[in-house]
């Protein structure tokens, strides 16, 4: 009788640990852990909006940035097309490619704006004259940014170069001479 009643004791202590571990589980250890988890979802949906936040910050302030040097841009390559040298030089149908008084005055004007490449290009988009001497010769007549200079306007565009390769912003100016 006493090997009974030893394991019904000890049926009764397992079930005991048994509920008392049950219990434990459920009021203590799976609340705990519905709650990290929430929190731990909490944080990440801040952090993703803090960081969306800086995001379009910089966004914001690159694109602000962008505009304000492509707007100085197009004003330099205006002031170009201004120059009474270059008015003339487009102006006469049998002027030279890279003719070297206009190659230099490039160069020269370059030196202080410093872009890749300064070119010239006839009514017909041919190059005439370019700081890159590949650029010469080579028509250009049907970029966006030479039919909005035709058009009288001042052009930009973003592409790659047909004749470099290399992507980059393009501007252009309309010349007129008298």
């Amino acid at each position: 009788m006493n090997k009974r009643k030893n394991k019904s004791q000890a049926r009764k202590g397992h079930s005991t640990f048994f509920w008392l571990f049950v219990t434990l589980l459920v009021i203590v250890v799976i609340p705990v852990m519905l709650f990290t988890m929430y929190q731990i979802g909490l944080s990440r949906d801040i952090v993703f909006a803090e960081r969306t936040n800086c995001l379009r910050t910089i966004a914001v302030s690159l694109a602000k940035g962008m505009d304000i040097s492509i707007d100085e841009h197009r004003t330099d390559i205006s002031r170009l097309a201004e120059n009474d040298l270059i008015k003339e030089y487009l102006a006469d149908e049998n002027g030279v490619q890279q003719d070297p008084q206009i190659l230099a005055l490039l160069k020269e004007i370059n030196a202080v704006i410093n872009y890749d490449v300064l070119s010239m290009v006839n009514a017909e988009g041919e190059c005439l004259t370019s700081t890159n001497p590949s650029f010469v010769g080579n028509n250009y007549g049907f970029r966006p940014y030479f039919i909005s200079a035709k058009d009288g306007n001042s052009g930009f565009y973003m592409a790659v170069g047909i004749t470099s390769n290399v992507p980059g912003f393009y501007f252009s100016a309309p010349v007129y001479h008298q």
